[in-house]
């Protein structure tokens, strides 16, 4: 799946003006999530156009990062691969900052970030940009904007993805046992060691299968798009149908092709498969430390070929010899007598 200049660089959203620098005192600007015309607005041309029910409770600014990741992700993996619904509450969990519900097939939003994420782009931005828990490399895969919207809509592809292929009630089965299961130590080794992304590793944030796809999904399309606007895409290709559909020998062939592969049976929901890329991806692992090592040493020797080592080595081979010389003739003498 190609992602190439999807909008046009008008794009479906009025505000596209470049972003001021965050130097900037931002509370001299009017606090504009409380916008009821324009929250409605969008509610009814997501429901126009895609079916969505939406309770943006007059958050105008919620509801315009909504309808643009609506817009990504419908490019991107079609309609029947966004949510039904939208809501903006408090919820009890008041850390979580949004969630996706596979059995209403609904994304909810936190009210309690009201005047962080969700209250106007200036304050949204600062907080992606300064809040500990999008700095922390083995948590979140993006300090983009859009990440918190992308990674929800991420679980929502990937949930339609498993109905299609399995049905509800399977689908359901695979979607709890993908939550319940954390990534092979293996697979995070390899993401850290190579550092083929930051996306969630399960190190120290316990990231389970649909986290780690959430996480995936959510970098590649937030590493697309624009900065200051989400109304359109750089020039990338991300590939989806080489990473979900190719037929590969994946084995002692890069770090990042295990890592492809490990997407794809996630993706497909097939937690056997994904566990034994983790298996074999720990002995990748070993096998390239292993050589790592003796390259070390081959290198240490060459290293010291000629050198002030080699001659000392050289010497204390020589003295020995002598050594052992005058200790068999005294032995010798010994015999004699």
């Amino acid at each position: 799946m190609k992602i190439n200049s999807l909008f046009s660089d008008g794009g479906t959203c009025s505000n596209n003006c470049a972003m001021p620098s965050l130097k900037n005192n931002h509370s001299s600007v009017a606090f504009k999530s409380y916008e009821p015309t324009k929250a409605k607005e969008i509610a009814q041309r997501l429901e126009r156009n895609y079916g969505m029910i939406c309770n943006f409770d007059n958050n105008g600014y919620l509801a315009e990062c909504v309808e643009k990741t609506t817009k990504v992700f419908s490019d991107l993996f079609g309609r029947n691969h966004i949510p039904k619904r939208a809501g903006y509450r408090e919820m009890c969990r008041h850390w979580i900052k949004a969630e996706y519900d596979p059995s209403n097939n609904g994304v909810e939003f936190n009210k309690d970030y009201d005047d962080t994420l969700y209250g106007d782009k200036y304050t949204h931005r600062e907080t992606m940009e300064e809040d500990e828990h999008f700095l922390r490399p083995d948590h979140s895969s993006s300090r983009h904007p859009a990440h918190v919207f992308a990674h929800e809509y991420s679980h929502c592809a990937h949930w339609h993805h498993l109905e299609d292929r399995n049905g509800y009630s399977s689908a359901m089965r695979v979607w709890i046992g993908l939550a319940g299961v954390q990534i092979p130590s293996a697979i995070g080794r390899l993401i850290t060691r190579f550092k083929l992304s930051n996306y969630a590793v399960g190190t120290k944030s316990q990231c389970d299968m649909c986290e780690f796809m959430a996480e995936r999904l959510a970098q590649d399309v937030c590493n697309g798009l624009t900065e200051e606007s989400w109304t359109k895409y750089k020039s990338i290709d991300i590939r989806y149908d080489n990473i979900f559909s190719r037929k590969w020998n994946y084995r002692y062939s890069s770090p990042q092709s295990y890592i492809d592969y490990f997407t794809q049976q996630v993706w497909n929901g097939d937690i056997d498969s994904a566990n034994r890329v983790g298996d074999d991806a720990a002995a990748y692992l070993a096998e390239i430390e292993s050589q790592s090592v003796s390259d070390t040493v081959s290198q240490f020797k060459k290293s010291t070929e000629g050198t002030m080592f080699e001659r000392l080595g050289r010497a204390l081979f020589g003295l020995n010899e002598t050594i052992t010389e005058k200790s068999d003739e005294r032995n010798k003498i010994r015999l004699r007598g």
